[in-house]
């Protein structure tokens, strides 16, 4: 079936797996903003109205107890972590190494559908 024409023609290069890229990444985006909570300074700097007021909590600052500093000291790190230090490593350099195989994939797909048109 062939499709009509369309008032503006589309680039070779945007396809559809394309368009699905984008429009996922959009939503991806989209509901990344719309979950996450204003930060302090953006609350601070819109006034508030009776109506906002309602809605977001007021913040108070907890008072800090009058006593003295106490120093920092090092923390030892845990047994487990010293044993198992090498097998972290491992673990992180495998990872890496997927990720480069999928890359490397994607990549050479990408060159061969170029290549074939």
């Amino acid at each position: 079936m062939k499709r009509p024409p369309s008032s503006l023609p589309r680039p070779e290069w945007l396809d559809n797996r394309l368009l699905l890229i984008l429009v996922v990444t959009f939503f991806l985006l989209a509901a990344g903003a719309y979950s996450s909570q204003p930060s302090r300074a953006a609350q601070a700097s819109v006034p508030n109205s009776g109506a906002e007021s309602a809605v977001l909590p007021q913040l108070e600052e907890t008072p800090s107890p009058e006593s003295t500093p106490i120093q920092p000291s090092r923390t030892p790190y845990p047994p487990e972590l010293l044993a198992n230090r090498r097998q972290t490593i491992g673990i992180s350099l495998v990872a890496a190494l997927l990720v480069l195989i999928v890359a490397g994939g994607v990549f050479s797909v990408f060159l061969r559908d170029r290549n074939s048109k």
